[in-house]
């Protein structure tokens, strides 16, 4: 049987798989943006159907990118009023016109910034905890200060510790202790003591 040269990567799989669905959803705001705008264009000004854009941007924010959420605001907000100025006129003023579609053109926004600032937040988080975790086992990949005869280890506050304790406060492994058949040899004919206890 042959082997694959490179084994697929899972996580790389998952991430093109959500790029692709969020590719997906902003194609098909765009689209539903752009027959509302059709639809605006050809119907009385005081019709509301526009306000559909509202909840579409909403479920951009939540299926798509901060970038992709950002393009759909400025869409949505300009087809907002490109609808409501080519509209045949109606029994609606201008300025109520005006002052009902800015209102909603700020309510667009306010999702899009408020979506936008809870995204940046997150990868602040997650970028703080990559940068933990690469902290905790740094020094696990740099020059460790070792005693040669009882094999521990100096930390960067000077103080000595385990071997085993030191790894398992860098990097959370547990040891099991047992004896090696090298040293069963060496031991042979003599008792095995566990080591003294601290006077009390």
């Amino acid at each position: 049987m042959t082997l694959p040269a490179t084994l697929p990567n899972p996580a790389k799989s998952v991430a093109s798989g959500k790029t692709s669905r969020q590719r997906t959803w902003f194609v098909l705001y765009l689209v539903a943006s752009t027959i509302l705008v059709a639809i605006d264009s050809y119907t009385p000004i005081e019709q509301v159907e526009w306000l559909l854009n509202v909840p579409l941007v909403w479920i951009v924010a939540v299926a798509c990118t901060p970038t992709q959420l950002t393009w759909a605001g400025a869409f949505g907000s300009l087809s907002i009023m490109v609808g409501g100025i080519l509209s045949p006129p109606g029994p609606v003023d201008r300025w109520v016109f005006f002052t009902t579609r800015s209102i909603v053109i700020m309510t667009i926004w306010l999702i899009v910034f408020q979506s936008r600032r809870r995204a940046a937040a997150e990868a602040r988080e997650r970028r703080a905890l990559l940068a933990q975790h690469e902290q905790e086992l740094k020094t696990l990949r740099g020059m460790i200060p070792i005693c040669a005869w009882c094999k521990k280890i100096r930390t960067d506050s000077g103080s000595w510790k385990q071997i085993e304790q030191y790894i398992h406060e860098h990097s959370g492994a547990d040891f099991t202790h047992g004896v090696c058949p090298e040293c069963v040899s060496k031991l042979e004919g003599q008792e095995l003591c566990s080591p003294p206890s601290s006077a009390p």
